[in-house]
């Protein structure tokens, strides 16, 4: 729980400084060592049966969209 804690202060410290690469290298670490954790799949499960799946917004569609 402790390196989860400091991966999240440092994820906090480098969006408050704008740096993007810092940013996005230590989301996907923290991404990394919380992924399998049973309380989030279990989270992700509840969110699943009680929202159903997740769904796309309109905007993202028309952006990914290719023409």
């Amino acid at each position: 729980m402790r390196i989860l804690l400091v991966r999240a202060n440092q994820l906090q410290k480098a969006y408050d400084c704008g740096c993007h690469a810092s940013h996005m290298q230590i989301l996907d670490k923290f991404r990394a060592e919380i992924q399998g954790e049973p309380c989030i799949e279990e989270r992700e499960a509840w969110e699943r049966e009680f929202f159903g799946p997740p769904q796309q917004s309109v905007y993202t569609r028309n952006k990914n969209r290719r023409d």
